[in-house]
């Protein structure tokens, strides 16, 4: 069965934009995805409804536009929100109580940059200082952490008090845009624009970890903008220029990679045993997961995706540049 409305229409929860998949609905996340957060260039402000009564918080004011990521608050921190700020005059983390909007802890990403000119202004204007990645909670060896993508380095945040546990730092690359998945002992993520890798980290460091955490890396066709999918042993990824890869999680050794053509700013899908990839031109590549390249399957929606889609029940929703997509198998 295939229903579709416009974008305009539709409540904020199915407008997610370029990112991680969220779910519309879950047990541990019943705020819309996009709902929060509104920035501008004068400020920025964060709001929230529920049955009716809601608030509104205004907790930072800066002179240039701050890039955000989607909030987040497992039901296993209790009533915390927790969001990236990552622009190009202010970045840091924070987490809200979601009852109140009040500040729980607010916390400063901590790598120097290194990229004041002699009058003391960031080189390109703070661009290489943004970031956009979603955080990832986990509890890991027995505490919470939460590992959070900025610019130029990794970082993992006691979830509760905003302490930073450790950081990983790379400056080759800006922009980070994915998040992060954890299995098999390591945290994989690339690392984001300017010729990204994709990194393994060991669990379990403290302070700066990148010369003795660092597993392995990956330089060949990472992805940019879509998430990454660690599935048993296997990490599959699409570049933004449409080479699909899989990569062995423990090992970091190529297994397979084949291009699928099209863009991609969209995260790929697990879902019903098949691996789901969305270019930016509409076309959906339907794969068997393994270690054997092999299409199963292709759809196409011809107004194209940038979106992430969603999944609730059996059902994908797909929001292409016109539409909102709602496909399930009757």
């Amino acid at each position: 069965m295939l229903a579709r409305a416009h974008p305009s229409v539709l409540p904020c929860a199915m407008r997610n934009d370029v990112g991680t998949p969220v779910a519309i609905i879950s047990q541990l996340n019943t705020l819309p995805a996009c709902a929060p957060v509104n920035a501008s260039m004068a400020a920025s402000r964060l709001a929230m409804h529920d049955s009716g009564s809601g608030w509104f918080a205004k907790p930072f004011l800066y002179d240039f536009f701050i890039h955000y990521s989607t909030p987040v608050y497992p039901g296993a921190l209790r009533n915390l929100l927790l969001m990236h700020f990552d622009g190009s005059d202010h970045q840091f983390v924070m987490a809200l109580d979601k009852r109140t909007g009040k500040t729980v802890w607010q916390t400063q990403r901590s790598i120097d940059f290194q990229d004041l000119d002699k009058n003391g202004k960031p080189a390109a204007d703070g661009d290489l200082r943004k970031a956009f990645s979603t955080p990832q909670v986990e509890r890991i060896n027995g505490r919470w952490e939460m590992i959070s993508l900025g610019a130029k380095a990794a970082y993992s945040y006691d979830p509760f008090t905003g302490r930073e546990l450790w950081r990983v730092e790379e400056r080759g690359q800006h922009s980070a845009s994915t998040r992060p998945v954890v299995g098999h002992g390591m945290i994989f993520f690339p690392t984001g624009f300017s010729a990204g890798q994709l990194f393994a980290v060991r669990t379990g460091g403290e302070g700066l970890i990148t010369d003795t955490h660092v597993v392995w890396k990956v330089k060949r066709s990472v992805s940019n903008k879509p998430s990454i999918l660690l599935v048993d042993d296997l990490i599959y990824m699409i570049g933004d220029a449409g080479i699909a890869s899989c990569i062995d999680a423990k090992t970091g050794e190529q297994v397979w990679q084949q291009r699928i053509g099209g863009e991609y700013s969209a995260s790929p899908l697990y879902a019903d045993g098949r691996l789901w990839f969305f270019s930016e031109d509409g076309k959906t590549t339907v794969l068997k997961p393994g270690r054997v390249f092999e299409q199963v399957g292709e759809n196409r929606l011809d107004e194209g995706f940038l979106a992430s889609p969603a999944i609730a029940g059996k059902a994908f929703y797909l929001r292409t540049r016109t539409h909102l997509y709602r496909i399930e198998e009757k």
